[in-house]
């Protein structure tokens, strides 16, 4: 698994940087973590 900081390095090579990025962290989140990633995903970000 990448941690995030590989992550954005890599992405940044190629010229694909996200408009935003969302960092959920989850530990011990079984019971609630499908309703919090739907609620991310339904998100309406404008980007201007």
């Amino acid at each position: 698994m990448l941690d995030i900081a590989t992550f954005l390095r890599e992405i940044s090579k190629k010229g694909i940087l996200p408009s935003i990025l969302i960092i959920a962290p989850a530990f011990n989140e079984e019971e609630t973590i499908i309703e919090s990633a739907n609620s991310l995903l339904n998100l309406d970000y404008v980007n201007e």
